[in-house]
């Protein structure tokens, strides 16, 4: 990072510049483009952007990020990356028409493709394509950036990994985003768990991302439950639940103790957004948990009748106890079934259910083992059931994995 840390102060200040620097690219244009840096030289006209926008609609393997950016009004940047396995990311440089194709790197099965046709311009495209977390693309103030405006496409779900330590001692930040390894590890010495087991993170592949409760009960449970892409932006959906304790939940009561939770996925060049959904979370009732399911195959149902509960319960049951009564009049079903595990550290630890936009989202966390847990040698199938008020809303699902 470019910024020195001399005291606990001077940490949250860089982190929450971290977090927030990408954010600026989009949040200051209030249109969903960037302010040019006041010292940036005078622009030639505008020219027109339709045909780039019109090249921006194909999605395919840019459902992860798919970005345009005029550089000098005399260039346009498209910036993209997808789950295709073969093409993960293009970052094309054209001149005023999307024919004329200036730079580009691209992902490829055999490996990364560089190529610029006008070598001239190859030093401006290795500094944009090495700063693509930054304002102004790293460019100076001779240069101007502007942004235009991408039709956001559906969420997309990221992958993430929520790590064990839950508890950050001192003055914890509201939010982070973390995709330096320096900042990473003054993170964890600043937070009070530095001597956790904690898995090796890849920087350049992966980012971390992290709540802390707002109240000052150190038993509060905080959690992230999803992580999408609409290409644009990164959005953070979590809750806090409050607790009331008994004692402190800190087994190190000597110092302030915050709940924190962080998770890791993958790392993208968008601004990250953070959405606290407590007060969309929908009551559950939970109707069975267990480690040893008949259902031994990753599965997740919803159940709107009588048969299809009778069914699932025969499955998952195998005739060991009488079926719930549930009333379909009223409720609905939520099932969860992790499939066969390979020992007892494999569970799955809860379930949150919250509306948002215009859907039922189900966050379900399994737990799995550290790399020192010592784990009960049998093969769990995991099942959570729970039953919600009944609604026509469609239900998605995401998993987050949890280390024990």
């Amino acid at each position: 990072m470019k910024f020195a840390i001399s005291d606990t102060l001077g940490f949250i200040a860089a982190l929450i510049v971290a977090a927030c620097v990408t954010a600026c690219l989009t949040a200051c244009g209030g249109s969903g483009e960037s302010a040019a840096s006041p010292n940036a030289k005078t622009a030639p006209s505008p020219f027109d952007t339709t045909a780039f926008q019109n090249l921006a609609k194909d999605t395919s393997c840019a459902e992860l990020e798919n970005r345009l950016f005029v550089i000098d009004q005399q260039y346009v940047l498209s910036e993209k990356i997808g789950n295709c396995a073969d093409a993960r990311y293009r970052q094309t440089l054209y001149g005023k028409s999307p024919d004329n194709i200036l730079c580009t790197n691209v992902d490829s099965i055999a490996g990364p493709r560089y190529s610029c046709n006008d070598t001239s311009l190859s030093p401006l495209f290795r500094q944009i394509i090495n700063n693509l977390d930054i304002a102004n693309l790293g460019l100076d103030n001779t240069h101007q950036v502007q942004q235009i405006s991408v039709t956001s496409g559906k969420e997309t779900s990221l992958s993430a990994a929520s790590l064990a330590p839950r508890l950050f001692y001192g003055q914890a930040p509201i939010n982070a985003v973390i995709k330096d390894g320096k900042l990473w590890q003054q993170f964890t010495s600043y937070g009070g768990f530095s001597d956790t087991v904690l898995p090796t993170l890849d920087f350049t592949q992966q980012m971390l991302m992290g709540v802390f409760a707002k109240s000052a009960n150190n038993c509060n449970d905080v959690g992230i439950h999803k992580v999408t892409s609409n290409g644009q932006r990164v959005l953070v959906q979590y809750s806090e639940r409050s607790i009331v304790p008994i004692a402190s939940c800190d087994p190190n009561s000597s110092a302030r103790a915050t709940p924190m939770n962080l998770v890791v996925g993958q790392r993208l060049y968008l601004p990250v957004d953070f959405m606290d959904v407590s007060g969309a979370i929908v009551a559950q009732q939970l109707v069975t948990q267990s480690n040893i399911s008949g259902v031994q195959s990753s599965r997740y149902v919803v159940i709107h009748d009588q048969s299809s509960w009778e069914k699932l319960w025969a499955e998952h049951d195998q005739g060991k106890q009488a079926i719930p009564a549930i009333d379909f009049s009223q409720k609905m079903v939520i099932a969860v079934f992790s499939g066969l595990k390979p020992n007892g550290c494999y569970g799955i630890a809860d379930v949150q259910i919250w509306r948002y936009n215009g859907s039922i989202n189900v966050s379900v966390r399994e737990s799995s083992p550290s790399p020192v847990a010592l784990c009960a040698l049998y093969l769990p199938s995991p099942a959570y059931l729970v039953a919600i008020d009944k609604t026509s809303e469609p239900v998605e699902f995401t998993t987050i994995l949890s280390r024990n």
